[in-house]
């Protein structure tokens, strides 16, 4: 037995007479604490209060003569002897912590004691007792519950920090505090924040104390905490709690740097992106993979295709009626879901302004905000394959012009003999009834002599005498003749000219080009339709324009204009607007056209800064 809880030495049993028995039997049956008396010598219940047999589940005839042996109370026997060893030599037990057992076997955690008394004559063993086993089990669920808290406090990845709430001061770090700041717990506690660099900005502890003694925690996705010399992100979160009349506060700390850095650099990324999307000198556009619509444009496609980002963004290309031909787009779209990207696909657009341009498009598979997406770029090549048309044409015009050239002198000469053999024939006597037919001959060598002429013109080694001249003035002095041909098909000419500095030109390969133009611009139009022959000043540029109209180009030709033998008419020889482009080209200027179902306009542009480009 433990001296605290047990006296040695023979006791004085209380007395108790008639009176004072009737008062502790009430005293004894009215407690609220557990009591027992055991017989000394039988060692045998002689009474239980009801707070006893409450707790221990038995009614007073089950125990009443009984000893704990047979009633099996006990949980340690050992426990037991040392009560009956303890009542054998009389001595007091006191506060002595026992556990024991009730009726249907659980197990109750008790404090009792024991004194002497004489009972009914008898001496006997008055016993009190406490039944702790709910506070015994509070007391081992908090040792428990603490046990858990520490356990999942320091193994716990997450920085971990308990503070006084009052001061500041750190009572606690669990390990992943110590790993990431490099430091013991001997080291972090008794310190600060500050100290340890959980918070960069001082600005930003006033607020935080606020918001945690108005609502009882603190929360910050975008906390900034220093390690050393580094700057570190985390997702931090402080909680209030009391202990013992003292509040502290438990601070939780995920790490996400990495996260963070990774982000930004994703950021960074996407600005790059889209910056150099955006200022891009090709045209480019985003489309869901999935629906082909547009996502993004760039001011390029804005500039060339014409649709702004309002207009297009949301649609797909077939809505925007942006491809001109229909079997195009079902090669790309083919060759776009088979093999998920496009190289150097020529494809014809159609511009917002109903413009056809030749493009080349690059498309690649690219993930943006995790959405599967296609980049397509596209090089606008209309100009290129202007130029290579332009060349091609040229190519064949010089050709047809060396061959006029080479063939035309020779051809010309033996038509003159014939031609004056047939005047001479045709003025014999004999011959008289001939005559139609001989003028009939003649007229058909003129015509074909005029053929040839035209064939000449078309000539790049021709030699031009340019002179500095007015061009409106040439304009002026052919127009009689332009409005003589109208007149004679119902038809009208009329004159739109602005002044125009002089400039250096042939003036007679001019009229040929303003006659071969207005003749074509006048057999295109019906009866009663009007001419229009202009010029402007621009840019140091002086523009001649020819309009019509007429119906429109016929848009098989287009592509060929101004290559020799090229005709629509039913006895054109398609000389005429040959003719005209290898004058523009000996003077350096460009042939230009629009045309469209109100008519048709060509262009002639001169540069002025540009008259030494002349071939003499």
């Amino acid at each position: 037995m433990n001296e605290d809880n047990r006296t040695n030495g023979t006791v004085t049993p209380l007395e108790v007479n008639l009176e004072s028995e009737v008062n502790f039997y009430r005293a004894f049956h009215s407690s609220s604490i557990m009591k027992y008396i055991v017989d000394c010598q039988s060692m045998r219940l002689v009474d239980v209060n009801q707070a006893w047999l409450k707790a221990m589940g038995y009614q007073i005839g089950e125990v009443v003569g009984k000893n704990t042996l047979e009633l099996n109370i006990y949980e340690n026997a050992a426990v037991r002897d040392e009560f009956i060893e303890a009542i054998q030599e009389r001595q007091v037990i006191t506060n002595k912590e026992v556990r024991v057992r009730n009726k249907y076997g659980q197990i109750l955690t008790i404090i009792t004691g024991i004194n002497y008394i004489y009972y009914k004559g008898q001496l006997c063993v008055l016993g009190e007792t406490l039944d702790i086993t709910e506070r015994k089990q509070t007391e081992l669920a908090l040792v428990q519950s603490e046990e858990k808290f520490y356990k999942a406090f320091n193994s716990s990845f997450i920085i971990q920090i308990i503070s006084r709430l009052h001061d500041g001061m750190i009572i606690e770090a669990n390990d992943a505090c110590c790993s990431v700041f490099n430091l013991s717990k001997s080291e972090i506690t008794e310190k600060t924040w500050t100290e340890i660099g959980m918070g960069v900005s001082a600005d930003e502890h006033p607020h935080l104390m606020d918001q945690l003694l108005q609502q009882g925690y603190y929360y910050n996705p975008d906390w900034k905490y220093r390690v050393g010399s580094q700057i570190r992100y985390g997702i931090i979160n402080l909680k209030m709690f009391k202990v013992a009349e003292e509040w502290f506060v438990l601070t939780s700390l995920v790490d996400i740097t990495e996260r963070k850095l990774a982000e930004q650099a994703l950021i960074e990324s996407e600005e790059r992106f889209y910056k150099a999307f955006h200022n891009s000198p090709v045209i480019m556009a985003i489309y869901d993979a999935d629906t082909l619509k547009h996502i993004e444009i760039n001011q390029k496609y804005t500039e060339v295709i014409g649709y702004t980002p309002e207009e297009a963004v949301g649609k797909t290309p077939d809505e925007l009626n942006l491809w001109k031909d229909r079997m195009q787009k079902q090669a790309f779209i083919h060759t776009l879901l088979v093999n998920k990207k496009a190289e150097n696909f020529e494809a014809q657009l159609v511009t917002k302004y109903g413009k056809v341009r030749t493009v080349l498009i690059q498309v690649q598979t690219i993930y943006l905000n995790r959405m599967h997406c296609f980049l397509n770029s596209m090089i606008d090549i209309t100009g290129l394959k202007d130029m290579e048309q332009e060349i091609n044409r040229l190519d064949r015009l010089h050709l047809v012009g060396e061959m006029a050239a080479s063939l035309g002198h020779e051809i010309r000469n033996p038509m003159t003999s014939v031609r004056g053999f047939l005047q001479l024939l045709s003025e014999k006597e004999d011959l008289l009834h001939y005559r139609d037919y001989f003028n009939l001959m003649i007229e058909e060598m003129d015509r074909a002599n005029e053929i040839i002429t035209s064939f000449l013109s078309m000539s790049t080694n021709k030699l031009i005498s340019p002179k500095l001249a007015d061009l409106n003035h040439t304009i002026n002095s052919i127009f009689p003749l332009l409005q003589a041909d109208a007149t004679r098909v119902d038809k009208v000419v009329e004159l739109d000219l602005e002044p125009l500095p002089r400039m250096m030109i042939d003036t007679n390969e001019i009229r040929q080009m303003i006659i071969n133009l207005a003749r074509n611009g006048l057999e295109s139009m019906p009866h009663r339709g009007v001419l229009t022959i202009g010029s402007r000043y621009k840019d140091s540029q002086v523009v001649l324009y020819v309009r019509d109209q007429g119906t429109g180009l016929d848009p098989a030709i287009i592509s060929s204009l101004g290559t020799p033998f090229i005709t629509t008419k039913e006895n054109g020889t398609g000389i005429g607007l040959a003719v005209c482009y290898s004058i523009a080209a000996r003077h350096g200027a460009e042939i230009d056209f629009t045309t469209g179902p109100e008519g048709t306009t060509f262009y002639v542009k001169f540069n002025i800064s540009d008259q030494n480009n002349f071939t003499m």
